[in-house]
């Protein structure tokens, strides 16, 4: 087994992360979960239409975390961030947090 698969999120068996995500957001005072979270996630490949809802669901099932999670095209999310209709979550520089309207095509209204 190599270092990379001992970190946690890297594990074969994530029981124990789980169980550390589930004491942390206790800690943080969401021992119930998350009820409304609402991300952008920017790309343009067709997985990221399959992977965004699978995520969705894991975070529901091992966390509680009730999510919508939107796929956009990386230009229009940095036109709602100048438009300050979406704000950098400071995760990884691509996921966005969304504070504001957009429309069916994902631009900011």
């Amino acid at each position: 087994m190599g270092e990379l698969e001992k970190l946690p999120g890297y594990r074969a068996d994530r029981s124990a992360d789980i169980a550390e995500a589930k004491k942390l957001m206790a800690a943080a005072g969401l021992a119930d979960g998350i009820r409304a979270s609402t991300s952008v996630s920017a790309s343009v490949a067709p997985h990221a239409e399959i992977l965004a809802p699978a995520f969705r669901d894991e975070l529901r099932r091992t966390l509680g975390i009730e999510s919508k999670i939107r796929v956009m095209e990386r230009a229009l999310l940095i036109e709602g961030m100048k438009k300050g209709h979406l704000r950098h979550d400071g995760a990884d520089g691509v996921s966005l947090a969304h504070r504001g309207s957009l429309d069916r095509a994902g631009r900011c209204a």
